[in-house]
């Protein structure tokens, strides 16, 4: 059995597990079906644990290797202005179907007055620790509280440069350890060929081992899958799955167009690549990104496909470490739906401006979003807040949140592969559908050994 297949199976007896376990079912006492729950949790946490302790090293390496690979500043501002303008512009358009699919569909006034007072009451004290730990997260981190989006997004950008990049790395800060990995393979092509080569020579080996490291770690995805699928199916109300079908349903529905029609015309046309060999080169990455609702967990199995797609190393390196942190059009198309839901729900008419403003602002938010589970949270109350519309909405549909937040992961992650193939193309190094270096791809025996 190959490993995507593996995978899938997990994937699919993590789903039955997890409906055995639900207390709504009845088959467990409802202690026991917690604990197990929570067993699951804890397992399927450790297979993120161990993709995690990959990140920060690939990331740093990879991109300081593109750099050196790319020996022209000028090109490294080209294909970063490139990739920077595609996510800008996947990223509004991404929000613009949102909103629109939210005015057609209305999902809001699919909500009782009834059902919204027992979801406010039952879900407002989730919903607040969820709000109120990323709020006190982000004002420790910009040094100033209740920032507005934009007022984030600037103070971001201020703090890119790592006073201590050894600190940064150990906090996992994204943007900060690529701009410290920029500026260092910067300097690496400036330095003399025989200075340079030892030191390159050894990233280069620490860049091949890490890409073992991953192999190795993937042979753990199926049972890592599957404890993560049992937690989230064993734990998420039915009752408020059913109550929030039609907001779930259009969110999920946009997220599917996006992700299947507009990248795959964006792959087909643009990146000259059949969608086909795209989806099927990155079915590990999406299953990956499925169960574990993180672009940053996803990352290293994202770097794997986008190179088993024979795109070249430095543009996967820039492409997919910088939009683990600004490409998520995922979250974009979260945000605008659940903006535009909360209004319908609570009886707020949003005028075309407003309209306007809160796909600004998921645009923006989007950028500025952690790539970590559930914090299009965090920046959902700031949008609410810039667009004058109820933040206690949130707890509207806080319950639902950990399954939309798998598939919006799916999107988010897809992107930055599509975005890499596009780049790719308009650089006149197109993806062949097929690896450049066997080294390079060698966790994906799975998905390109039957190529």
């Amino acid at each position: 059995m190959t490993r995507n297949r593996a995978i899938l199976l997990g994937l699919g007896v993590g789903v039955a597990l997890g409906a055995a376990i639900h207390p709504g079912l009845g088959l467990l006492a409802p202690g026991t079906g917690k604990a197990a729950a929570d067993a699951s949790g804890k397992i399927g946490g450790l297979f993120l644990d161990l993709l995690w302790m990959c990140i920060v090293p690939l990331v740093t390496v990879s991109v300081i290797l593109g750099m050196t690979q790319l020996g022209d500043l000028r090109k490294l501002g080209r294909v970063g202005g490139k990739i920077l303008l595609f996510y800008v512009a996947s990223a509004a358009l991404a929000s613009a179907l949102a909103v629109t699919a939210a005015n057609v569909v209305r999902p809001g006034h699919a909500i009782s007055a009834e059902s919204r007072k027992r979801l406010a009451k039952d879900f407002a004290g989730k919903a607040e620790e969820i709000v109120g730990t990323g709020e006190k997260k982000l004002a420790e981190r910009l040094g100033k509280k209740d920032p507005s989006v934009l007022e984030t997004l600037g103070q971001l950008l201020l703090k890119a440069v790592p006073r201590q990049p050894v600190k940064a790395m150990a906090e996992g800060e994204m943007i900060p350890i690529i701009v410290f990995a920029l500026l260092l393979g910067a300097a690496f092509t400036l330095v003399p060929g025989p200075k340079a080569a030892p030191a390159l020579g050894a990233l280069e080996g620490l860049q091949e081992a890490l890409i073992r490291l991953v192999s190795m770690i993937l042979w753990t995805a199926p049972v890592g899958v599957a404890a993560l699928m049992a937690s989230v199916v064993g734990t998420v109300g039915l009752d408020v799955l059913a109550a929030l079908a039609l907001y779930s349903g259009t969110v999920s529905v946009v997220l599917v167009v996006e992700g299947v029609l507009v990248y795959g015309a964006a792959v087909q046309f643009l990146g000259g690549l059949s969608p086909l060999a795209f989806f099927r080169a990155y079915r590990p990455a999406m299953l990956v990104a499925f169960s574990s609702s993180s672009s940053a967990a996803s990352l290293p199995v994202n770097m794997q496909c986008a190179e088993s797609l024979g795109i070249p190393r430095p543009i996967v390196a820039f492409a997919t470490s910088i939009g683990t942190t600004v490409n998520m059009d995922g979250t974009a198309i979260f945000q605008g739906v659940a903006s535009i839901f909360i209004a319908q729900a609570f009886g707020v008419d949003l005028t075309l401006g407003q309209q306007v403003t809160v796909v600004a602002l998921a645009t923006i938010a989007s950028i500025g979003t952690a790539p970590v589970p559930s914090a299009g949270i965090v920046m959902l109350a700031m949008i609410l807040q810039g667009a004058g519309l109820p933040a206690e909405g949130i707890a509207l549909i806080v319950g639902v949140d950990r399954v939309l937040d798998m598939l919006r992961t799916v999107v988010n992650v897809l992107g930055d592969g599509v975005a890499a193939t596009v780049v790719a193309r308009w650089e006149g190094t197109p993806a062949t559908g097929a690896a450049l270096a066997p080294a390079g791809s060698a966790a994906l025996d799975g998905a390109h050994g039957a190529r």
